[in-house]
């Protein structure tokens, strides 16, 4: 019975073949045009075979990081069991205990990023270990590896995320009232960072904090108004509800 292939060792043979074809065209082409090739230089050749090793290198190791950084996040995803609890398993492990948990997947992000450095999975992957950090203790290391990944990566799926977690992190830090002022300066701005119905909840949210209950209700029913299909639409109309009318 033949081998069934994995579908990495597939993806790995398919770009073998892709090689091989390339340089055997190039091959063709030489013989072809012996006398062009004599006239530009053996030196061409060379660094035409170059970059093709390079690209071929750089897509394998785009893929490993990538199956790294998979890992590392199934762990700091993983659930938390009283029994049963399974940490070897590779995409799907299970813990018995929130710190075990976390120094599995700070272990296994902090190895994508020495391994993959200047890569983007290794830049996703100090997202998540900036979390870690955070729930730690160390939140000025933390909110260093958020910045930078904004400053690097500000259109990534995952900016929005960081941005809330910068927001957290000030409100936790006390600065509530530079949080509100942030927020309604985003909501005015042609390029806000965040999805309005995101600053009308984090907004609503900073308003509570600082007993700013009539203000808080205002941008709550804003939000429910304004984007009824908003995942936050309904904490929003609970909000409301929690808050009551309005005082007079």
């Amino acid at each position: 019975m033949s081998k069934r292939l994995s579908r990495k060792e597939i993806k790995h043979d398919i770009r073998e073949d892709q090689v091989r074809v390339g340089i055997e065209a190039i091959f063709d082409w030489v013989s072809q045009n012996a006398r062009v090739v004599a006239a530009i230089g053996a030196g061409v050749l060379v660094l035409v075979l170059a970059v093709i090793g390079i690209r071929y290198f750089l897509e394998q190791r785009h893929d490993e990081a990538s199956e790294a950084l998979g890992r590392a996040i199934a762990a700091a995803q993983a659930p938390v069991v009283e029994e049963g609890a399974e940490p070897d398993r590779t995409m799907a492990p299970s813990f018995p205990s929130e710190q075990t948990k976390r120094a599995r997947a700070r272990e296994l992000l902090e190895g994508v990023i020495e391994d993959y450095g200047n890569t983007v999975a290794a830049d996703v992957a100090k997202v998540y270990l900036a979390r870690i950090l955070y729930e730690q203790g160390q939140a000025d290391e933390a909110r260093r590896l958020w910045s930078e990944f904004l400053e690097e990566h500000p259109g990534h799926m995952l900016a929005a995320s960081v941005r809330v977690n910068l927001l957290e992190q000030d409100r936790a830090a006390g600065k509530t009232e530079a949080v509100v002022e942030e927020l309604r300066a985003s909501l005015d701005s042609k390029e806000p960072g965040l999805p309005a119905d995101v600053l009308l909840y984090e907004l609503g949210r900073s308003l509570e904090e600082l007993d700013r209950a009539d203000e808080a209700r205002d941008t709550y029913r804003r939000l429910a108004d304004e984007y009824p299909d908003s995942p936050y639409a309904r904490e929003a109309q609970a909000k409301l509800q929690e808050l009551g009318p309005t005082s007079a």
